[in-house]
């Protein structure tokens, strides 16, 4: 065996090339939900110029679809939303903005490319610049036009809600729609707006060979429109959507997702019952099942239907700026993304000017609304420069038995998550004495978050942020609920602490010793009538 000698300095400086070598760590891709570059339409605000708006409504989205495509061949994403004003000089809490995001492959004729060069940003900016001008020549003067970036980040808070998607049945494309009346997104901004809704509606045409591929999204954000799990579907199925805008395109043909025809697939009850609460089950119909699929197969092909009849991820399509549609749903002849003819974009945008006395976002729990940042690029100017207002946040009395930082941001994790789907929950202020970290209000006996039924009105929620190593904390927070006759839900930052946690509950002693069992909290349980006192393993043990 061969030895080195090496000298202090030499062995110093491989020391410190490992110290200081950098960790390896991918994030994830985060600009996905920001439109750069979009073009963004305004309702005027002042009451001078908003007397002059002569006409609330119009066909300006589509004259402006239909510009673009002519000059640009590139898909043309429109984004309608609920805008905050935050001033205070004007009676106005928000008003329902449009924006325009363009991603061009082609421009007169020549091919962009991936990597964009300097030369590549000024046909770009040139493309932005024809893309204002048209957008702003459709529109009415008194509107602000601007260019800047539009963050969904916001409506993601609390992860991927229904979504409805306007779908076409047996066809891929929408033909011989004829003359009807083309009020159909008019009648769903009317309902949308008049019940304050918080929503993002999401419009993209896709041009190829002289006709347009169409994707149509509304997402209705608050929490009385979430259907998560077997529950949500049933109720889905059974009582129907208000938000379901795929009901005001059957003149033309068209359905929606929340209409797949599943029951086909699906045994589904839903009953409200006497005492106000619901009783639902969910199982499928084995008879449907083909005949060289297996139990699995035939089961997991129902669980994407499922899921696209809900709807959830369609969400983070809306979210991306994906057209993306399951191919499963095709399969079953039902197509999301379809053609229509050029003429027919009227059917499916609507220029839609409303101003609200209330903020929909406040019937919102976590969500915000979409952030636009206006910014001044050459000649187009910004114009509703607005101080965006941040979330207000109660200054709380910190207790020593709150916690940790991390205990307290797992807790208000968790929170968020509930809130998003219904459940009302929220904080109790620690004062020293044995009580729970958040309490969450039942839904008629009913936990929308986990989807089960139980017999407490409230429920304690305890985040377990390092208690994975201290069992007897866990079996006191435990302890307390039983104590109180309530039930408890103990939030976990990992699944395998998760696991962890569910060991200590179902065998809730360390070990087993000659002289009896070893608890966490205290000395051994001596055996009873030759008896230790343990978990059953099963039923039947």
């Amino acid at each position: 065996m061969s030895q080195q000698t090496l000298s202090t300095g030499t062995v110093e400086q491989l020391f410190n090339r490992h110290e200081t070598r950098p960790e390896l760590w991918i994030g994830e891709l985060q600009s996905g939900r920001v439109r750069q570059d979009t073009v963004h339409t305004t309702p005027p605000v002042d009451p001078v110029y908003r007397d002059k708006l002569v006409h609330e409504t119009g066909d300006e989205i589509a004259e402006a679809i239909t510009k673009l495509i002519e000059k640009i061949d590139a898909p043309i994403e429109v984004l309608t939303y609920p805008r905050p004003v935050s001033r205070t000089d004007v009676d106005t809490a928000a008003v329902l903005c449009h924006a325009f995001h363009i991603s061009p492959h082609f421009v007169d004729g020549r091919a962009i490319q991936a990597d964009v060069t300097d030369f590549d940003e000024r046909v770009l900016q040139n493309v932005l610049d024809v893309a204002h001008e048209k957008i702003a020549d459709s529109f009415p003067d008194v509107y602000n036009v601007e260019v800047g970036d539009l963050d969904l980040d916001p409506i993601a808070t609390g992860g991927p809600t229904a979504t409805c998607r306007l779908v076409n049945e047996d066809a891929e494309e929408l033909a011989g729609v004829g003359k009807v009346n083309a009020e159909m997104m008019e009648q769903t901004y009317d309902a949308l707006t008049h019940a304050r809704e918080p929503f993002v509606h999401q419009l993209i045409a896709e041009p190829d060979g002289g006709k347009n591929y169409i994707t149509s999204r509304l997402a209705a954000l608050s929490s009385n429109h979430t259907y998560q799990g077997d529950r949500g579907l049933a109720r889905l199925v059974k009582e129907g959507a208000s938000e379901d805008f795929g009901r005001l395109f059957k003149s033309i043909g068209l359905t929606s997702n929340y209409n797949i025809d599943i029951e086909d697939y699906l045994h589904i009850k839903y009953d409200q019952q006497v005492n106000g609460q619901t009783a639902h089950t969910v199982t499928i119909r084995d008879a449907m099942r083909k005949r060289y699929d297996t139990k699995y197969q035939h089961r997991r092909k129902i669980e994407k239907l499922k899921k696209i009849v809900l709807g959830h991820p369609d969400f983070r399509r809306l979210l991306n700026g994906s057209t993306g549609w399951k191919q499963a749903a095709e399969d079953h002849g039902y197509y999301g993304r379809f053609w229509i003819p050029p003429a027919a974009i009227s059917y499916f945008t609507k220029r839609y000017a409303h101003y609200y006395d209330i903020d929909p976002w406040t019937y919102s729990p976590v969500r915000e609304a979409p952030e636009f940042t206006p910014r001044s690029v050459r000649d187009i100017d910004v114009k509703t420069d607005w101080e965006t207002p941040g979330p207000t946040v109660d200054a709380e009395q910190r207790h020593q038995t709150d916690g940790t930082d991390g205990h307290l941001e797992l807790g208000d994790r968790f929170m968020t998550f509930a809130r998003a789907r219904g459940d009302e929950i929220g904080r109790v202020e620690q004062d020293g004495d044995s009580l729970p970290d958040q309490e969450l209000t039942t839904d008629e006996d009913y936990i929308n978050t986990l989807e089960k039924q139980v017999d407490s009105d409230v429920v304690n929620v305890e985040p377990e942020y390092e208690n994975k190593t201290k069992p007897a904390n866990i079996l006191t927070n435990v302890e307390r609920a039983i104590a109180a006759d309530r039930h408890v839900i103990l939030v976990c930052k990992s699944e395998s602490a998760a696991d962890r946690v569910y060991e200590m509950l179902y065998a809730t002693y360390k070990r087993l010793t000659e002289h009896g069992v070893k608890t966490y909290q205290g000395d051994a349980i001596p055996e009873i009538d030759g008896k230790m006192l343990v978990t059953a393993e099963s039923e039947s043990t």
